[in-house]
């Protein structure tokens, strides 16, 4: 139905210039002229590591091409495994699997915005805990594949995204957060069948899914009883009316209550990843047999602590994901880290446009990485966490009310970051340091004072 001409590189291309120091990477003068559809009621409210080491890449001539990215809110690293969603997780051999794709906040706008740009926020001096960004502090893959003729489009659940990262989409479908990822794909392959075939094609999806399973949407994932010292209140999970998730109703939680409510969600919450899983099979199947298919999370839950408003509880040490690549042309590839500011020129090489002289920071998936990637949270109460990552550690930065101290948790052995070894083990030099420059940058972002 649709063809595209893919052809793997045979070598790396020249690294990116350093990261800028301000102002957007410039992609083109154009502006957006997409048209809307849907409504704006949403609310932002294991791994195996073997495998070759690849990059990615194909050429710019020729044929229809389609490339269709799906970002999984609130995708905890933890739920990607054979357990809990077996039919995504036995697809790495079909493409390059990004064993840790480290977050570069801890929320959806600032992660999106870095998935979609190759920038981070605080970089530009723009507040990335801000719901909203100033016109033109960024400027996102879409447009460029708009300015060189792909049609674009946009499925977005989440309000808060969409409402900010919409420049350079055709078309844009948006709907509340609990837009299944099933009617997603019914709108996005029928728009990609109105699309001429000779005409590339890039697609944006933001599911909202994984990020609320404390509403209705799953009725058999309602939280069972779960053996424990005491019950879960039932609104800590679920609330009448809409749906939506009210923080303020589980802050006098007793410690028994935390860990049945906690136990109860973990159950949940895995119970709709399987759902979730099969939605999203169900696309891939769906999709052009040479498209590329990337896979993606944006920040991930966490802990599981109700007593954590929004229950992700958003600090730096919760931004692990996961990314998954999906293409002939890069099957069983894996890639041992990369930063979530990586994936915007990946898509611009994949496409054949110029990356290598934007003003981004990111590399192509599978390049050497120019510096550990980094995390950054600002709370709004003057603690700012800056984390910086390599294949083995994150070490974290802490900064609170002038309490400063490290945490230092390994990957591989602690995907979940509770065990913190920063007094046992000896802090990696090269991440000691990434955390200092990082810190000279964009400590003045988040003011003592909050």
């Amino acid at each position: 139905m649709y063809s595209a001409s893919v052809l793997l590189l045979g070598s790396l291309l020249a690294s990116c210039s350093t990261p800028p120091t301000g102002g957007p990477p410039d992609y083109g003068d154009e502006t957006d002229t997409g048209s809307e559809t849907g409504t704006d009621t949403g609310t932002d409210t294991g791994s195996d590591t073997g495998g070759e080491t690849a990059e990615t890449g194909n050429d710019s001539g020729g044929g229809a091409k389609t490339i269709v990215v799906v970002v999984l809110d609130t995708g905890r690293y933890q739920l990607f495994e054979q357990g809990t969603m077996p039919l995504l997780y036995g697809r790495r051999a079909e493409g390059l699997y990004v064993d840790t794709f480290a977050g570069v906040e801890a929320w959806t706008l600032p992660t999106t915005a870095s998935l979609m740009s190759g920038v981070r926020l605080e970089e530009r001096g723009v507040d990335p805990d801000d719901k909203f960004l100033p016109p033109g502090a960024i400027k996102l893959v879409s447009e460029a594949f708009q300015k060189d003729g792909w049609a674009t489009l946009l499925a977005s659940a989440n309000e808060v995204m969409s409402a900010n990262l919409f420049a350079g989409f055709d078309e844009k479908l948006k709907h509340s957060y609990d837009w299944s990822l099933a009617d997603q794909t019914a709108e996005v392959i029928s728009w990609l069948e109105g699309v001429p075939e000779e005409q590339p094609r890039f697609v944006w999806i933001q599911a909202m899914n994984l990020h609320v399973p404390y509403d209705k949407l799953h009725a058999s994932c309602e939280a069972p009883a779960v053996a424990a010292d005491a019950e879960c209140p039932e609104n800590v999970i679920y609330t009448t009316g809409d749906g939506g998730f009210v923080p303020g109703e589980f802050r006098n939680l007793s410690e028994a209550e935390t860990a049945a409510c906690s136990a109860a969600i973990e159950v949940a919450h895995r119970c709709v990843a399987t759902q979730v899983d099969l939605e999203l099979d169900a696309l891939i199947q769906a999709l052009p047999s040479d498209a590329l298919i990337v896979v993606v999370t944006d920040h991930g839950e966490g802990w599981l602590d109700p007593s954590v408003e929004h229950n992700w509880g958003a600090t730096v040490k919760l931004t692990r994901s996961f990314a998954l690549l999906l293409h002939p042309g890069l099957a069983g590839q894996t890639v041992p880290l990369a930063s979530q500011v990586d994936l915007a020129p990946t898509l611009l090489k994949w496409a054949g446009l110029d990356y290598a002289s934007a003003d981004i920071e990111g590399v192509p998936i599978g390049e050497p990485l120019l510096e550990p990637p980094t995390t950054w949270h600002c709370d709004g109460h003057g603690h700012l966490a800056i984390a910086a990552w390599d294949e083995t550690y994150q070490l974290v930065y802490n900064d609170h009310l002038n309490n400063q101290y490290y945490e230092l948790f390994a990957l591989q052995d602690d995907p979940g970051g509770d065990v913190d070894l920063a007094f046992t083990t000896e802090l990696p030099e090269a991440l000691l340091a990434a955390l200092d420059a990082k810190y000279s940058r964009t400590a003045s972002l988040c003011p003592a004072d909050g």
